[in-house]
């Protein structure tokens, strides 16, 4: 978890500059992030039980007929692409049970607004950026994988602007100190 917390450190300062969301909405956000989490959750399950359906189909029609066309699908290269794609596939399945797992865990420390559900949310992120570089590398999809690392990018900007509130003594409802203004300070 200290490598994460020294990304985290690290991720941070590429955001801290850029223009920040209005207070209310990333109060909203902060608050309200646990019930989206949630439903992220759910329909990651939903998706890997459609992929692994859709998976079991694939595997049932390359053991019926798969045989009997392989020589006329490419032979050695189709085995070869077969082989990187079924890579590419397990790893993201892999990443997907985790992500989902992750999710799932992240409700309750996030609606508690504990760092832990800001942190495990934060490990889903570089998990859904692992997945999406080895993915789409391997799948020889370099548009996908740029889409993929903007949206990834707005993850992040999303969730750091979300970060002061799961910090370990902050309050939901505190605000931050205002600067004393000069009539303040000449009372």
């Amino acid at each position: 978890m200290e490598t994460v917390n020294k990304l985290e450190i690290k991720v941070a300062g590429w955001f801290k500059d850029l223009p920040h969301l209005p207070v209310a909405f990333r109060k909203w956000l902060a608050t309200n992030v646990w019930w989206i989490a949630i439903i992220g959750a759910v329909l990651s399950a939903a998706a890997l039980l459609f992929i692994l359906f859709l998976l079991g189909l694939l595997t049932i029609g390359l053991s019926i007929g798969g045989s009997a066309f392989a020589g006329a699908l490419g032979g050695v290269v189709g085995a070869t692409v077969g082989g990187i794609i079924s890579i590419a596939v397990i790893v993201s399945v892999a990443l997907l049970v985790a992500e989902t797992v992750l999710l799932g865990m992240s409700a309750s420390p996030l609606k508690a607004m504990a760092k832990r559900g800001w942190s495990l949310l934060f490990v889903i992120l570089l998990l859904n950026v692992l997945a999406n570089v080895i993915t789409n590398i391997l799948g020889f999809n370099i548009f996908a994988l740029i889409v993929g690392l903007f949206w990834a990018g707005v993850g992040g900007y999303l969730l750091f602007e979300i970060r002061e509130y799961f910090g370990v003594h902050h309050k939901a409802d505190a605000k931050p100190a205002e600067k004393p203004t000069e009539a303040a300070s000449d009372i």
